[in-house]
């Protein structure tokens, strides 16, 4: 984590944060394509894979291979041009652990920790960097669980949950303190958008 905390700490350039911002998208879905289970919730029949099922050092610079293999997780840009990848399944189940990416060389960085395992969820940016995560599904039921990413301390703060468990939903910032949820499963399919209120 101290790699991840001097990152965060090093000044911002804009020219090299949109450059960032293209590559880091890109290389992200390369690594980590989003692969989605069954409506249900379920991983489905496809597990997921790697190509290195050797590699063991988190944070490596210059690697290219992700720690493990993910899906079924949220992603955000984060302050810095880092990609912050957000549970999700594994091979295990769901999963709580939480990386940051570096598409400038291509090195992967631990970070704290989701509370509740989780995948399916949806994440967005606030305008001070932070993410709010919303809902999720865990392969046996749906939460409407809430958290808040604070990218410069490296901690999740919880927050108010949704009105209703919802998960493989769309959400979008209508400003700091209001994000707009459509669509998602919860006993079948879900037509009632939410107005969620931090």
């Amino acid at each position: 984590m101290d790699s991840y905390r001097r990152h965060m700490d090093e000044p911002s350039n804009p020219s090299r944060c949109t450059r960032r911002t293209i590559v880091g998208a890109a290389l992200a879905a390369l690594v980590l394509p989003p692969v989605l289970g069954a409506c249900d919730g379920s991983a489905g029949d496809a597990a997921p894979t790697t190509t290195s099922p050797n590699f063991s050092a988190i944070g490596s610079r210059g690697s290219r291979v992700a720690p493990f293999a993910r899906s079924q997780h949220a992603s955000a840009l984060l302050p810095g041009g880092l990609v912050l990848l957000i549970g999700g399944m594994g091979s295990h189940g769901a999963l709580t652990s939480c990386q940051a990416f570096d598409p400038a060389d291509g090195s992967w960085i631990d970070v704290a920790p989701l509370g509740r395992a989780r995948g399916l969820l949806s994440a967005t940016r606030r305008s001070d960097g932070t993410v709010l995560c919303l809902g999720g599904h865990d392969g046996s039921a749906a939460f409407s669980v809430a958290s808040v990413f604070h990218p410069a301390e490296d901690r999740w703060e919880p927050a108010r949950p949704l009105a209703q468990p919802r998960y493989h939903h769309a959400a979008v910032a209508l400003d700091d303190d209001h994000v707009v949820v459509t669509g998602g499963f919860h006993l079948g399919p879900l037509t009632t958008p939410e107005t969620y209120e931090l």
